[in-house]
């Protein structure tokens, strides 16, 4: 058999045995040893079977030539590609219109996947067609394009599902692409908007003279950053901050992309918090007493103005001071051990005394407490002048003493005035002959002694505005056993009274109602000789109200006597004084008396 020259696709130049070997004929070494050194592989494939490959395709798929050559083109294909290509292939043969380049992918010796592009033309070998195929390698390009993919995939990713209103303009402003946030902060759609003016729909009168400005400038290549308002599709003002910035290629502005952060919270948490700072520097500055804000050092974080009137010092000075060089003994171990209690969160009042800036010692009472500033616990102290305060003090305790010396003079006084009614009453009982008289003189004596028992315990106790009635009522008694000439033999006295206090206002009514009750007991209850008990319990209830009670062994009352309708002054004083008391009288008599009064 006969055949053309390899390397043609038409012409003939050399007849040449069809079954010529080429890497074997001295004619061809040359053009193999060329073929070779080729970058791209090189086969020749007839009757699907490959006649020829170079030194490249050995190499890529890892097999010896001898392996390669007389072998199935499509053994080498990856799986995934080997019915495109031999369909391609079959169409090729049949002259049909197919790519002469396309990519695909081979397997290597190891079965991995060597992605290549083909390049396929018909030629002439040993005088029958057959297919000269070009095999380049693409891996890197591959790795190359899946990379760009992934960077562009991630882009997308960012512009698409950035958490602020991105817009791409080109550099007259028009828009080009705008993201979902944009779309939702500004109500515009991309259909609305892109290929228009971005400045026609988010500015308007002022603000639009500061957009076109801002488009000047990215247009000429700067970098644009401002807060300003632009307005939603509906009118609404949207506080935003803006970052534009140029897109450059090869020196030249050919597009830019403006950041819109919606800031509108922000500026309005920011209006309430300068608000809020303001109303409280107006609290803090407008105090009359002078506010201190003291770390653990005993340094000043802040101060009013009123402490500075209160020191003398400038805002300046005091905070080049510590809290205990104010004080007139300076003291760094008792301020660890206040400030170390504020800490725990005591509240504590201190007072001490200061030296202002012009040398004048002053008393200062501290109000201390804890703040937290900023995750840092500082003290709050808020410091009054009260040396006024301590000097009028001083002249009420003085005008106080003066006052209970008086007090004590007075009730000396009338104790001794009634000392001497009651010494005149008995001189003049001696000229009365009368019994009856006697007897009613020597009562009104008794009485007006039990009046002037009390002013006595106001001249000798401690307190002047109340009396102890405890003690009161045992030298009543002591008094009353006296004069009527009892003693404790005849009768045996119970006394059980607590410690209780009462003003003047109700001492002398309560004085006088005691005095009606023992001495009508001891002086009516016992006649002669007769022996028995007297009890005498005083005491308060829940309700703040005070128990008299005297209860007797005695003969009792007479029944002929009308307790609702007493004719005895005594028992007429016993009700009157009750109700001079607000009281309640209970009376019973049953192999005894027993007298209880409420007040």
């Amino acid at each position: 058999m006969r055949g053309k020259d390899i390397m043609t696709k038409s012409g003939p130049k050399k007849e040449v045995p069809e079954t010529v070997n080429l890497e074997e004929d001295p004619r061809y070494k040359n053009v193999i040893k060329i073929i070779d050194q080729v970058n791209d592989g090189v086969v020749i494939i007839q009757d699907e079977k490959i006649k020829f490959a170079n030194k490249t395709l050995e190499n890529l798929l890892g097999y010896k030539r001898e392996k390669i050559k007389e072998t199935p083109y499509y053994h080498f294909l990856h799986p995934e590609e080997k019915e495109r290509v031999q369909t391609i292939y079959r169409q090729r043969l049949a002259g049909q219109n197919v790519p002469q380049r396309y990519e695909s992918a081979l397997c290597d010796h190891q079965g991995r996947k060597i992605p290549v592009e083909f390049s396929a033309s018909f030629i002439t070998f040993q005088g029958r067609p057959a297919i000269l195929g070009i095999i380049h390698d693409i891996t890197d390009r591959k790795k190359l394009e899946a990379q760009l993919q992934e960077k562009a995939l991630f882009l997308e990713n960012l512009f698409e599902n950035a958490p602020e209103a991105v817009a791409l303009v080109d550099p007259s402003g028009v828009v080009l692409r705008i993201n979902k946030e944009f779309q939702r902060v500004f109500g515009y759609s991309s259909s609305e908007i892109v290929g228009h003016k971005i400045d026609n729909f988010l500015a308007k009168g002022p603000t639009y003279q500061e957009a076109q400005t801002l488009t000047q400038e990215t247009k000429r290549g700067e970098k644009v950053f401002l807060d300003t308002v632009r307005l939603k599709k509906d009118g609404t003002p949207v506080e935003v901050e803006i970052l534009g910035s140029p897109i450059k290629k090869d020196g030249q502005v050919v597009a830019k992309y403006t950041v819109y952060r919606d800031i509108t919270q922000i500026k309005q948490a920011s209006r309430a918090i300068r608000a809020s700072e303001e109303r409280f520097r107006a609290i803090f500055e407008g105090s009359r007493d002078g506010i201190f804000i003291v770390d653990q050092t005993g340094h000043f974080l802040e101060v009013n103005q009123a402490a500075c009137d209160l020191t003398g010092y400038s805002r300046e000075e005091l905070k080049q001071l510590t809290f205990c060089d104010l004080w007139e003994k300076p003291n760094k171990e008792v301020y660890q051990n206040l400030f170390r209690r504020i800490q725990q969160g005591a509240s504590i009042l201190t007072e001490e005394k200061i030296v202002r800036k012009d040398g004048v010692k002053i008393d200062v009472e501290f109000s201390n407490k804890r703040i937290n500033l900023n995750g840092q616990i500082y003290m709050h102290s808020v410091a009054r002048d009260i040396s006024e305060w301590k000097r009028d003090k001083e002249k009420i305790k003085t005008a106080l003493k003066e006052k209970e010396i008086m007090l004590r003079e007075i009730h000396h006084r009338v104790k001794n005035n009634m000392q001497i009614i009651i010494s005149l009453m008995r001189l003049h009982s001696r000229l009365i002959k009368d019994p009856l008289s006697l007897e009613y003189c020597q009562a009104i004596q008794n009485r007006i002694y039990s009046m002037s028992l009390i002013h006595d315990h106001f001249y000798q106790q401690p307190q002047l505005e109340k009396i102890n009635l405890a003690s009161y009522l045992k030298k009543l008694t002591d008094h009353l056993f006296f004069i009527f000439n009892k003693n404790e033999k005849q009768i045996k006295l119970t006394l059980e009274v607590e410690e209780i206090h009462l003003d003047l206002n109700r001492a002398i009514p309560f004085g006088l109602l005691a005095y009606e009750i023992i001495s009508n007991a001891l002086k009516h209850a016992f006649p002669g000789n007769k022996q028995g008990q007297l009890s005498i319990r005083m005491f308060r209830d829940g309700n703040k109200k005070i128990h008299l009670v005297i209860q007797d062994t005695g003969i009792g009352l007479p029944s002929e006597i009308d307790l609702e309708h007493p004719e005895t002054m005594g028992l007429q004083l016993i009700q009157d004084l009750t109700k001079q008391l607000d009281g309640t009288l209970q009376v019973k008599t049953n192999g005894g008396t027993t007298i209880k009064v409420i007040v």
